[in-house]
């Protein structure tokens, strides 16, 4: 959850524009803060964690776009074809500007760019027949459930890294998932091979989105991206109804 302040980067230092939203997440949230966050608050509820991620304040251009009823009214939720309508016309200025969230860890204000992300995820929507939207919430799904994966990568490195895999002109969510972790087995082997992290840039930023990604929670996530792929492909090319089930369950669980 990105919220959007109007905070003064040279009045706030990341510790102290965080530590300004602690109060209120101790206060709707008690005893669920995640304090091992960098750049955000983790909030860890029963069946969902959140991480809510300040900005500074933006600029009068990147202002007008964030309030667009395009982004607020809730019968747009999900729905990018009326999100991408209400921003027809707007230009493209905005898309070059960068939002600045707080980094602890660095002791500085660092670009992002969410505006862009949604653009790129309404045009690659369209590149993969509507599917890319179902293939990253499967995909991540698996990486919550496998138990055994590290914390990291998660949220949007994790989304982004699909984005990169997934191919278009897909057909359907099962092609999605088995070409992307195909994606991940083969154009990560030579990283696991060499001991390093690949580098994947961010859409709008030019900021390397694994640069905190260490290099064993990178090879325990490869690790079970093959064992996934080896299933899922198996799955996804057998012909009997009841047996491709019960091989999907096998990656995804039985949904309970």
């Amino acid at each position: 959850i990105v919220v959007v302040t109007n905070l003064s980067e040279s009045e706030y230092s990341p510790d102290r524009a965080i530590n300004k939203f602690i109060p209120f997440v101790e206060k709707y949230y008690p005893g669920k803060i995640d304090n091992t966050q960098g750049r955000s608050i983790g909030i860890k509820l029963t069946s969902i964690e959140l991480d809510l991620v300040i900005t500074s304040a933006p600029s009068e251009t990147q202002k007008s776009m964030i309030m667009s009823e395009g982004l607020h009214k809730d019968e747009y939720l999900g729905n990018f074809q009326k999100i991408e309508e209400s921003f027809l016309g707007k230009g493209d200025q905005w898309k070059n500007e960068a939002l600045r969230i707080p980094d602890r860890e660095a002791k500085q204000w660092q670009d992002t760019n969410p505006l862009a992300q949604i653009f790129w995820t309404i045009e690659k929507n369209k590149r993969t027949n509507g599917h890319y939207v179902n293939v990253v919430k499967v995909i991540k799904w698996w990486q919550r459930i496998t138990t055994t994966l590290n914390k990291y990568p998660k949220g949007y490195p994790l989304e982004h890294i699909i984005g990169d895999n997934c191919p278009d002109g897909i057909t359907s969510v099962g092609e999605g998932i088995v070409k992307t972790l195909e994606g991940f087995t083969s154009q990560y082997a030579p990283f696991i091979n060499a001991g390093s992290v690949p580098e994947s840039i961010d859409r709008g930023t030019g900021v390397n989105v694994l640069h905190r990604l260490s290099f064993d929670d990178f090879s325990v996530f490869y690790k079970h991206a093959v064992q996934a792929y080896e299933v899922a492909i198996e799955a996804y090319n057998n012909q009997n109804e009841q047996e491709s089930v019960k091989l999907w369950s096998q990656v995804f669980g039985d949904g309970k």
